[in-house]
């Protein structure tokens, strides 16, 4: 439970971890594809099916304020750093989707 609790926070939505990082790696414009797949996964409950919902609205109503500015916006993050965020990113998404068989429970055998 701990593990998926802190994927839903890197998720690169709103003002969580994720945002922040994803803001801070790929800029204001290169979050918002991330941002919106993010929001599609949860509203679809493809992202941690039972309460990837209830996640992705928590996010909209209470994590959505205004960004805080970076101090520095015009160097640019190291290659090293923005592999890691990338790392991050696919990892939070591995741990988020469920395997293959958690969808075939749901429908009747033939």
């Amino acid at each position: 439970c701990g593990m998926i609790t802190t994927a839903l926070n890197t998720l690169p939505i709103g003002s969580t971890d994720g945002g922040r990082i994803t803001q801070a790696v790929f800029g204001t414009k290169g979050k918002q594809l991330p941002s919106f797949l993010s929001y599609l996964g949860l509203g679809l409950d493809l992202l941690a099916p039972g309460f990837g919902l209830t996640w992705g609205l928590t996010t909209i109503f209470l994590q959505r304020g205004n960004e805080r500015n970076v101090r520095d916006q015009f160097t640019d993050v190291d290659e090293s750093r923005r592999k890691v965020a990338l790392a991050m990113l696919v990892l939070t998404f591995l741990i988020l989707v469920p395997g293959p068989g958690a969808f075939s429970q749901d429908f009747p055998a033939f």
